[in-house]
């Protein structure tokens, strides 16, 4: 099988890893554990596969050193491209609602909702302990979601003797515009 893994404006992706977890054809599953990477033209090859059936494939790429990782369905007669978007970055200050003045220390946490009208999922959400002047640059990140590029990702924040706030939706590729986050006091 071959392929080509481009991001989202469709430039083609260097160095990230391809992964075939299983074949299902004919009713039945089998593990294949075989792995590759991109080239610089984003393509990729992977032997041993038969002609004819599904596989789920898994792409990594590390990004600031976090890894961005997704999983598709894929038909093994699919050539098209698959898209591996970047992950949105949250940005703004995080500020006490009453006061104006910046919280010192918050907590970020991601979340994500398959589509609108489903519930966030926030297990195994990744999280980050923040502080100084209240500003911060965040990038989502969530251990491993499909090539779905209409994924609502969210950020929670928290910080102590306030009420959490949520932000975003945001979508795969797209960063959402900075945002001055007022968080209301607990007892308020």
């Amino acid at each position: 099988y071959s392929g080509r893994i481009v991001d989202e404006q469709g430039k083609p992706l260097e160095g990230v890893t391809v992964e075939v977890s299983s074949h299902i054809n004919e009713s039945r599953t089998w593990l294949e554990q075989c792995q590759t990477h991109t080239q610089s033209d984003g393509t990729f090859v992977i032997s041993g596969l038969p002609e004819q059936g599904r596989f789920v494939l898994v792409c990594q790429r590390k990004e600031n050193d976090e890894p961005i990782v997704a999983s598709e369905l894929r038909d093994l007669q699919d050539k098209t491209p698959i898209v591996l978007p970047r992950a949105p970055v949250f940005c703004g200050r995080i500020v006490d609602a009453q006061t104006g003045e910046p919280i010192k220390s918050f907590t970020l946490e991601n979340g994500y909702k398959a589509c609108e009208g489903t519930p966030v999922d926030w297990r195994g959400s990744y999280s980050r302990r923040l502080g100084g002047d209240g500003r911060f640059r965040h990038k989502w990140h969530k251990q491993s979601v499909g090539f779905n590029l209409g994924l609502l990702c969210l950020v929670r924040v928290r910080a102590e003797g306030h009420l959490p706030a949520v932000l975003g939706p945001a979508r795969l590729g797209q960063d959402p515009a900075p945002v001055i986050v007022r968080l209301k006091r607990d007892r308020d």
